[in-house]
């Protein structure tokens, strides 16, 4: 997680770059006696898109993260590999979410040690994601157990509520309790 405030100074500075781009487009535009033009729709986008972090920082209590993904992808011959790269990418674009191909050997094997149970970006490449986009990526969720006719198994450590089962109404009524004497 960035600090609140280092995160603010991010984006305050990547809102500068975006001024400081529509300035110059406006200057170059009144060099070429241009006076009426519109600024892009990419830069007034650009410009709209980091308002509305800094509001969601400011306003909203979000924390700005660093974060990764990763997908190794394998095929048996390169015409499989080049066919499903371009079909990754293109249901990757339909959902919002640009892949990179690694192609210099260098960045394959930084891209091989990344997806490997290492727990590190070998990489280098980050983005930057505001608390309720890095939810998506954490596919866990507290699961309360309360089933009627039940009985009482233990506490959910979390939320400090009852898990209360009923075996007989499972499929498999199997169940194995693992804790120290006592406990």
């Amino acid at each position: 997680m960035i600090p609140p405030a280092e995160a603010r100074n991010e984006v305050d500075n990547r809102a500068l770059g975006i001024e400081k781009n529509i300035a110059d487009w406006q200057r170059r535009q009144n060099m070429n006696n241009n006076f009426s033009a519109i600024v892009p729709f990419t830069m007034e986008q650009q410009r709209k898109d980091i308002q509305n972090v800094l509001e969601h920082i400011t306003n909203n209590d979000q924390r700005m993260f660093l974060a990764f993904m990763s997908v190794a992808h394998l095929a048996d011959s390169l015409e499989e590999l080049n066919n499903d790269t371009e079909h990754l990418k293109s249901v990757g674009q339909t959902h919002g979410c640009d892949f990179e191909t690694l192609f210099l050997p260098s960045r394959q094997l930084s891209g091989l040690n990344t997806v490997l149970p290492y727990f590190d970006n070998f990489t280098g490449i980050y983005r930057t994601l505001l608390s309720y986009s890095a939810a998506a990526f954490i596919p866990f969720r507290l699961q309360e157990i309360m089933q009627k006719g039940g009985i009482w198994y233990g506490q959910n450590k979390p939320t400090d509520n009852p898990i209360i089962c009923n075996k007989a109404a499972l499929k498999n009524c199997n169940a194995l309790t693992i804790g120290v004497p006592g406990a």
